[in-house]
């Protein structure tokens, strides 16, 4: 079982972007599957004035935002950003307050 993101084409996400889940007070955000990710063609990603519970946009989050000692949890983390995306903040094979318990993956072929 695997859990996509796909984001492609002339788009903007002006929060994050998480391959698994948002960990809440009241729910853990474990997602027993790998997580793939995939951005290209002009997409880009955040807003620097932009924060979406309390996580600053523009980052990409291969596992998931966890809260509060909540954790964001995937088995695998596959991350590929193509073409002309643009990520203003940071990219994480894991995550904010997220772990993945295998292999994390994240491969770059922009055309920049």
């Amino acid at each position: 079982m695997h859990h996509h993101k796909k984001l492609y084409g002339k788009c903007t996400s002006p929060g994050w972007v998480a391959g698994g889940c948002n960990g809440t007070n009241y729910q853990n955000g474990q997602n027993d599957s790998n997580s793939y990710i995939y951005l290209g063609g002009d997409a880009t990603i955040g807003d620097p004035s932009t924060s979406v519970n309390g996580t600053d946009g523009g980052n990409v989050f291969g596992a998931g935002r966890g809260n509060n000692g909540q954790h964001a949890y995937v088995f695998n983390s596959h991350i590929v950003i193509a073409d002309h995306t643009e990520i203003l903040r940071d990219v994480y094979g894991g995550g904010n307050m997220g772990k993945v318990g295998g292999d994390t993956k994240v491969i770059v072929n922009g055309q920049n």
